[in-house]
């Protein structure tokens, strides 16, 4: 069996391009190398002096293939293809360009919730009001004074 090792050295592998190909892979079909989890994926920091370095690995069968829009794909050219923005522009109608923008707008979105906080949502009778989540008591006092 060959193996073909897809690493991220994100700190957070969630945010990684590398992980979003790993799991991209296993949407389309893309085999692991064994049914043992443990062997298949690896999650570890390593510590040197000058820093800690958190590495990802996902372990798959290198031989494994995927039929896409009635195309076989080898697992090299998958990852090659989804990691590649123009060819995922100039592709545009690929699943595997589908399934790349949507993890840029997955990402882009989750920037986006943790960045901001969500509105308060004040009632009064019939009305209705959204101040922003950091207003002071006095703030909202006032808000509420207007309702």
């Amino acid at each position: 069996m060959q193996i073909r090792v897809v690493k991220s050295r994100a700190d957070n592998p969630l945010t990684s391009l590398e992980t979003a190909s790993a799991v991209a892979a296993l949407t389309f079909g893309y085999q692991l190398i064994d049914k043992n989890e443990a062997k298949n994926f690896e999650d570890y920091v390593e510590e040197t002096k000058e820093s800690a370095q958190r590495e990802t690995l996902w372990v798959f069968n290198d031989l494994s293939t995927a039929n896409i829009a009635g195309e076989n794909v080898a697992l090299k050219d998958f990852i090659a293809r989804f990691m590649d923005l123009k060819w995922c522009e100039s592709h545009a109608d690929s699943p595997i360009a589908n399934l790349r923008h949507y993890h840029e707008n997955v990402s882009l979105w989750r920037e986006h919730f943790r960045a901001n906080k969500p509105m308060i949502l004040m009632r009064k009778g019939q009305r209705v009001l959204k101040i922003r989540a950091d207003a002071t008591d006095k703030e909202k006092a006032k808000w509420l004074k207007l309702l």
